[in-house]
């Protein structure tokens, strides 16, 4: 993030009453959406307080004429992406109505987006519809550590047209972030091999810059499979999973990169601990609890 934002900002401006919402949007959330890389003009787009009518309201046996307007969505090459709802200060923007407000806005059918955020000025917090927890807060204040996180979900080169993938429709997708340059390591993920008719081959490419913590390997019924876990940057993690299935065919996966244009964001520590316990002990990150004995019953 540039020095200008919010480093010469004076947030305790967002304690004056004065401070409110018209503020918080001129402020703070219009220069975050333009180091996000969207402007009013062009593909990756700022739409403000877009008027859609309301679909689910009707009383008694008139159809009342409610309309519902996000302050903020946001276009990726001409296609809804996702919406941001500005508050005031003193409003709370994690939880309650205000959230709920926000998820109408993202699942109407005017608009259709999987990711929605609020912002009061003092918090930015971001959900999927899919989801009830946030998928990312921080305070603003501290937005420089966040930073990446909010870029990597929300900046437009995180989103693809559905359309490129199936030809229509009018969501769009998640992509795997690009990774950099030097120290790539590629892995192949799909179908890699088929010995069934029914199955088709189908393999691509995922680049991505990691250290490789762990390896481990497990083996059922249904045959070998193979598991790596890397460390990202910022932080994050990826396992890479490998399987075959009887020797009838060979598939692999990279999980926590949105390698198949779904939503999957970054693996946690915690989820490592809980989805690969051996991945995690063989890497070090196994987890450690301590009980008080004057509370166990």
């Amino acid at each position: 993030m540039k020095n200008s934002f919010p480093t010469n900002f004076d947030f305790s401006l967002l304690e004056n009453p004065e401070f409110k919402e018209d503020s918080v949007r001129e402020e703070i959330i219009h220069p975050i959406l333009n180091e996000l890389g969207y402007t009013a003009s062009g593909q990756n787009r700022i739409v403000r307080s877009k008027a859609v009518p309301h679909p689910f309201v009707k009383i008694g046996s008139k159809n009342h004429g409610i309309t519902i307007i996000p302050d903020y969505l946001l276009q990726v090459q001409n296609r809804n992406a996702w919406v941001l709802d500005a508050k005031s200060p003193n409003e709370v923007v994690f939880s309650g109505k205000n959230v709920e407000q926000a998820y109408s806005y993202a699942i109407h059918p005017d608009i259709r987006v999987k990711l929605y955020a609020l912002c009061n000025g003092k918090e930015f917090v971001v959900f999927s519809v899919e989801e009830f927890e946030p998928v990312l807060r921080f305070p603003v204040r501290a937005i420089n550590s966040s930073w990446a996180d909010l870029k990597w979900l929300l900046c437009p080169q995180s989103f693809k047209k559905e359309a490129e993938k199936l030809g229509s429709g009018l969501d769009l997708e998640f992509v795997v972030p690009l990774a950099e340059e030097e120290s790539t390591i590629e892995k192949e993920i799909g179908v890699l091999w088929s010995n069934l008719l029914n199955v088709e081959e189908y393999a691509e490419v995922i680049r991505f810059k990691g250290q490789l913590l762990a390896e481990t390997r497990a083996e059922d019924s249904s045959g070998p499979s193979w598991y790596e876990l890397y460390r990202l940057k910022n932080g994050r993690y990826a396992v890479y999973y490998s399987h075959v299935h009887r020797g009838d065919y060979g598939r692999a996966d990279l999980r926590g990169v949105n390698a198949w244009g779904e939503y999957d964001p970054p693996l946690t520590e915690e989820q490592i601990q809980d989805k690969y316990p051996a991945l995690a002990k063989e890497a070090g990150i196994i987890r450690i609890r301590e009980f008080d004995p004057n509370n166990l019953r």
